[in-house]
């Protein structure tokens, strides 16, 4: 390529290149926006990291996996952007809404680390995707003007139906996906959860984003040890017991070896995954799709965790897809 901001096939750009729209959302390990490309009049997603923390791993792992799984339906990679000037991090920073600002959880600190005196950040290009996440459609966002889509207790039976039809072809086009990322490819992805997938909006297909945790597996073999990477206790952050590697509630508990997670799940975790950790996270993704208790949070304990049913559901969705769900998230991979 002639561009002399293009290296090995990547686009170098800065951020003046770029306005930025909107906020979109806080991330596990990004500070997410909607920009546009002034020169192009292209909207993309400007995923805001931390330097040195988050440099090396995207530049070490994540990189590689975005450019290997670029034939797939997932996120695509745009270009970086290698700094991000204090005055811009300050400006952006008062585009989070206050109540995201003000929590009192990592969430906050995030993005409070935004305007540190010792803040340094780069930013990650990727396709804009028009439409939603998962959990936005499902559940709705008042603030995007984003309507339920999730039957309630007493919805109609064509409702549910309709809404049953829909996750159906969902899993269908997940499968197709996975076939390429996880056969032909050999990636697991890892954090599979409703946050992570994107439902267009002109077709209601998905697509599959943040391979921030996924990891590669040896073509000689089809597993992989959490533990020959992390140790023991996979997943404890900061002393909190109670993290999986993934996302609680979503996580296989092959991934949830911290010693609390092991005692609440009653299950003697090896640290051991494959691509069956992989169709746990979308079997609990399905079930936390339909079930109308969406603002209850999940109890981690071995009761609910595992064998997710259909039982406080309304009527209508077929005994297949409950079957699926519950063999999706048996509590043995082997079953």
């Amino acid at each position: 390529m002639d561009n002399k901001n293009v290296l090995n096939g990547i686009i170098y750009d800065s951020i003046k290149e770029y306005q930025i729209k909107k906020f979109i959302a806080v991330g596990g390990d990004s500070i997410v926006f909607q920009g546009e490309k002034i020169s192009v009049g292209r909207v993309y997603a400007l995923k805001f990291r931390s330097v040195p923390e988050k440099w090396s791993d995207f530049f070490g792992y994540e990189l590689t996996t975005l450019e290997t799984l670029r034939s797939c339906n997932v996120s695509k990679l745009a270009g970086i952007i290698p700094y991000v000037p204090a005055e811009v991090l300050k400006d952006i920073y008062q585009m989070i809404p206050k109540e995201i600002r003000s929590q009192k959880k990592e969430t906050a600190k995030r993005c409070e680390d935004m305007i540190s005196p010792s803040a340094q950040y780069f930013c990650i290009i990727e396709d804009y995707i028009h439409g939603c996440d998962m959990k936005e459609y499902c559940y709705g966002n008042e603030e995007k003007r984003i309507p339920p889509h999730t039957p309630s207790e007493d919805a109609p039976y064509e409702q549910v139906v309709e809404f049953q039809r829909t996750l159906l072809n969902w899993t269908k086009q997940f499968c197709e996906i996975m076939i390429h990322v996880t056969q032909n490819y050999h990636y697991l992805h890892l954090d599979i959860k409703p946050d992570n997938i994107m439902i267009s909006d002109e077709t209601e297909s998905i697509t599959v984003i943040d391979f921030g945790k996924s990891l590669k597996l040896d073509e000689r073999t089809d597993s992989f040890s959490l533990n020959s990477i992390f140790g023991d206790n996979v997943g404890i952050v900061d002393g909190n017991e109670f993290m999986p590697y993934g996302t609680a509630g979503f996580a296989a508990p092959e991934c949830c070896d911290s010693p609390k997670m092991r005692q609440l799940l009653n299950y003697s975790s090896t640290g051991i995954v494959d691509v069956r950790s992989d169709i746990f996270s979308f079997g609990a993704t399905l079930w936390d799709c339909i079930n109308p208790q969406h603002n209850l949070k999940l109890k981690i304990s071995e009761f609910g965790y595992f064998k997710r049913d259909l039982f406080n559901t309304p009527k209508g969705y077929i005994p297949e897809l409950e079957e699926l769900i519950i063999k999706c998230t048996e509590k043995n991979p082997d079953d």
